[in-house]
């Protein structure tokens, strides 16, 4: 739908600001690069053997452009690298650590059933009614009767 209104002959920019005025068609994009940075510039595009081939019909034959081109794909991949050590060490550090936790154990099938028995003698002594104590007020001695 886009392209409808684009003309072939204008889009992007000269390399030259006296070329700009009225030769000039730019898309924005209206949503963020997936990656950031160098590597959120695509260059297959700009290497495909059409576009070279239109540079070296050039008078200076793209050389410059070409060497440009060359250096932006080399930081790419530079940074590429780069990041994918980064990654590298991120998931060493996390598997290092992992290995450094103990991992939590199931508890074997006797140390269930011992727990099992524990936790039933105990529900056994809650239930067996305890020697009552006499209550706070009233002595366990006689009390002395007093006469009159």
């Amino acid at each position: 739908m886009v392209l409808a209104y684009l003309d072939a002959e204008k889009v992007g920019l000269a390399r030259s600001y006296r070329e700009w005025p009225g030769k000039t068609q730019m898309l924005i994009p209206l949503s963020g690069p997936k990656k950031k940075g160098i590597l959120s510039i695509e260059t297959g595009p700009l290497t495909e053997k059409p576009i070279v081939e239109e540079l070296r019909k050039q008078e200076d034959r793209g050389i410059p452009l070409r060497k440009e081109m060359v250096e932006l794909k080399d930081r790419q991949l530079k940074e590429e690298e780069r990041q994918l050590e980064e990654e590298k060490k991120a998931l060493q550090l996390e598997k290092e650590k992992q290995q450094r936790e103990p991992v939590p154990q199931e508890p074997s099938q006797e140390a269930k059933a011992d727990l099992k028995g524990k936790e039933s003698s105990v529900k056994e002594e809650a239930q067996t009614p305890s020697q009552e104590l006499p209550p706070p007020n009233q002595s366990s001695s006689p009390s002395p009767q007093t006469s009159t």
